[in-house]
C-alpha cells in the first residue's frame, strides 16, 4: 500500500510541476491577453488529500506520461473489512490486464519482452506501466478510499486503547488503602490508561513491523525465485546450443568422412577406367600387327604357290597350261576370299594358338587343291 501512495505521490508531483512550468511559459509569451484565472497547485502531499470527485487538471500541450504501478504488480489491495461503498465495481475494475499479473513476471522481466513493450509504447524506461487519465484518476480515487479506511480503521483501533469500555473502575486484585490520598486515587485510572495506551502502540508497531517484516521476506523470496528461474532458463538456452553445436558438429563431421570416402571410390573408378583403357589399347595393338603378320604370310605362300605352278606347267602344251592355270588361279582367289572373309571375322581377343591352328589348316587345304589341280 506504501507503494501505492509513493507512486501517487510522484505522479501527482510530476504533473503539479509540468502544469506550473506550462502556465508560466504561457503567461510569459501571451503578456498582452487577458489573464486567466489561477489554477490550484496540486503537490505530492495533496493528491490523495483531494475530495473524491475531484479529477486531475489536463492542460492543451500537456506532454505527462500517466502511470499507476509497476510491471507485474497488483493494481488493488484488499480493504480492512467487508466493503459495500462500490457495489457496482466502478473503482476496482473487474477487467484482467495481464501486464499487472504478479504470475508473469519471471516472463515480462525478459530484456526482450521489456523492449518489445518500451516499443510499443506500453511501459516506460522505468518499468511502469502506461495508464490513461481515466484509469489514472480511477486509481487515485481508490487509493484515497484506501487512505480514508485506514486512518479509520487505526483511530478506531487507537481510541479503543486510550478509552476502554468502562475506564474509571478498579479492578478487583487492586485494593485502596486507607492512607492514600484522594489525588492518587484520580491520578491511577488515568495512569493505568495512559500505560495500556503505550503498551498498545508498542503492540501495534511490533505488528506492523512483523507485517513489514512479512512482506519483505516474501518480496525476497518472489525476486530470489525469479532470478533463479531466470538463471535456469539461461543455463538451458546455453546448454541447448552448446548441443546443438555438438550435433552440427558431427553432422559436419559425418559428411566430410562421406565425401572422403566417396571421392576416393571416385579416383579408383577412374583408375580402374584408365588400365581398362590401357589394356583395350595394348590388346588392338597386338591384334593389329597379328593381323598384319597373317596378311604377309599370305602373300609370300600365294607367290610361293604361284611360282611352283608355273615351274610344272613350263613342260607342258601351252594352250593347256593355260587353261589349267587359269582354273588353278580361279580356285586360288576362291580359297584367298574365304581366307580374307574368316580374317574379317576374325576378334582381337581370340587366343593366339587357335590362330596358328587356322593358318596352318589354311596352308594344308592351298596345298592340296595345287596338288590335285596341277598334275
Amino acid at each position: 500500500m506504501d507503494l501505492h501512495f509513493r507512486n501517487g505521490g510522484k505522479l501527482g508531483k510530476a504533473a503539479a510541476a509540468k502544469a506550473t512550468t506550462n502556465i508560466l511559459r504561457s503567461g510569459k509569451k501571451c503578456s498582452t491577453s487577458p489573464q486567466k484565472p489561477k489554477t490550484p497547485e496540486i503537490g505530492a502531499a495533496h493528491v490523495l488529500e483531494l475530495p473524491l470527485g475531484v479529477k486531475l487538471p489536463v492542460f492543451p500541450g500537456m506532454t505527462n506520461v500517466l502511470y499507476r504501478t509497476h510491471i507485474s504488480e497488483k493494481l488493488y489491495q484488499p480493504f480492512w473489512g467487508f466493503n459495500l461503498t462500490d457495489p457496482y465495481c466502478q473503482l476496482m475494475e473487474t477487467t484482467y490486464n495481464n501486464l499487472h499479473d504478479p504470475h508473469l513476471k519471471s516472463y515480462y522481466h525478459r530484456n526482450s519482452m521489456l523492449t518489445t513493450l518500451r516499443r510499443g509504447g506500453f511501459i516506460t524506461s522505468n518499468n511502469n506501466v502506461i495508464c490513461s487519465l481515466s484509469e489514472f484518476n480511477k486509481y487515485r480515487q481508490y487509493l484515497t478510499r484506501l487512505k480514508i479506511d485506514t486512518e479509520r480503521e487505526y483511530k478506531k483501533q487507537h481510541n479503543s486503547a486510550v478509552n476502554p469500555s468502562r475506564p474509571g473502575i478498579c479492578y478487583a486484585g487492586h485494593k485502596v488503602h486507607d492512607n492514600c490520598d484522594a489525588a492518587k486515587l484520580q491520578q491511577y485510572p488515568l495512569r493505568k490508561e495512559a500505560q495500556a495506551a503505550a503498551n498498545q502502540e508498542l503492540v501495534m508497531n511490533r505488528g506492523y513491523l512483523d507485517r513489514i517484516r512479512k512482506e519483505m521476506k516474501i518480496e525476497d523470496r518472489t525476486e530470489y525465485q525469479r532470478l533463479f528461474c531466470i538463471q535456469k532458463e539461461d543455463r538451458m538456452c546455453k546448454d541447448h546450443h552448446a548441443r546443438r553445436l555438438h550435433l552440427c558438429g558431427k553432422i559436419e563431421e559425418e559428411w566430410k568422412d562421406k565425401e572422403k570416402f566417396l571421392l576416393t571410390k571416385l579416383g579408383e573408378e577412374a583408375a580402374r577406367d584408365m588400365t581398362i583403357e590401357q589394356c583395350e589399347r595394348i590388346r588392338e595393338k597386338t591384334a593389329q600387327k597379328r593381323q598384319a603378320y597373317l596378311e604377309k604370310k599370305i602373300h609370300i605362300i600365294y607367290q610361293k604357290c604361284v611360282k611352283m605352278a608355273m615351274k610344272k606347267n613350263q613342260k607342258e602344251e601351252p594352250v593347256r597350261k593355260k587353261a589349267k592355270m587359269k582354273q588353278g588361279l580361279f580356285t586360288f582367289l576362291k580359297l584367298i576370299t574365304r581366307f580374307v572373309l574368316v580374317l574379317k571375322n576374325y576378334h582381337p581377343y581370340y587366343p593366339v594358338s587357335r590362330m596358328y591352328k587356322i593358318t596352318q589348316q589354311n596352308k594344308r587345304i592351298i596345298k592340296k587343291k595345287a596338288k590335285h589341280q596341277i598334275p
